[in-house]
């Protein structure tokens, strides 16, 4: 799928599930637990030992759901990523290899912002969709505030946001938000519940 069309999912869908953790098995049971339970896009992140066999596997077993990478930091991590079949690749920081590599295969690329310059800086290279992080440090404030001077940027935030806060970001402007822990946290259960009451939530 071309990038602009990937944004246009992500707007349809807004909510990127996250996994983040050193365990192989355990990224492996939440990434199918999240598959299984509606979500349409799941990101495994390069903290994750083996992110990109994970991301294959996912790939393969859930042809339906956008598999992407985190996290990612350097061309190494990249070239892993695209070689798994990765869908998009968001990083914490915007990297200017990535971004020509990501717009030359035609691969969605989410930088890292948390400053007007940044965001320029990003937006100047292409980039609409840009994921705000640390979200719990900047708050719904900073994306209210950044969205009168760039009214074009989309901001997808992550960190921080939960199901009692959702409202808030989605209030000030947010196009998306990524949660990982506050969503996967608990047993098989809870976390179902958690996420049919998430996706009722943002109406998905």
């Amino acid at each position: 799928m071309e990038a602009k069309d990937m944004v246009k999912e992500i707007e349809k869908y807004r909510l990127v599930t996250i996994i983040r953790t050193k365990d192989v098995s355990d990224a492996l049971s939440k990434a199918n637990l999240l598959c299984n339970s509606g979500v349409k896009f799941v990101e495994v992140t390069f903290t994750v030992p083996n992110a990109h066999e994970i991301i294959r596997t996912l790939r393969k077993e859930f042809p339906d759901v956008y598999v992407g990478a985190g996290t990612v930091i350097n061309v190494d991590m990249l070239e892993k990523a695209i070689d798994a079949g990765a869908c998009f690749i968001v990083g914490p920081n915007f990297d200017e290899r990535i971004s020509e590599i990501c717009q030359a295969k035609d691969i969605l690329y989410v930088p890292g912002i948390m400053t007007p310059t940044e965001i320029v800086k990003a937006m100047s290279h292409g980039h609409e969709l840009l994921k705000v992080f640390p979200g719990e440090v900047l708050g719904p404030e900073f994306v209210k505030a950044m969205k009168g001077p760039f009214p074009d940027a989309k901001f997808i935030v992550t960190g921080g946001v939960s199901l009692e806060n959702l409202d808030e970001w989605f209030k000030v402007g947010a196009t998306a938000v990524g949660m990982g822990s506050s969503l996967t946290t608990g047993t098989t259960e809870e976390v179902k519940a958690r996420i049919e009451t998430l996706l009722k939530k943002i109406g998905v």
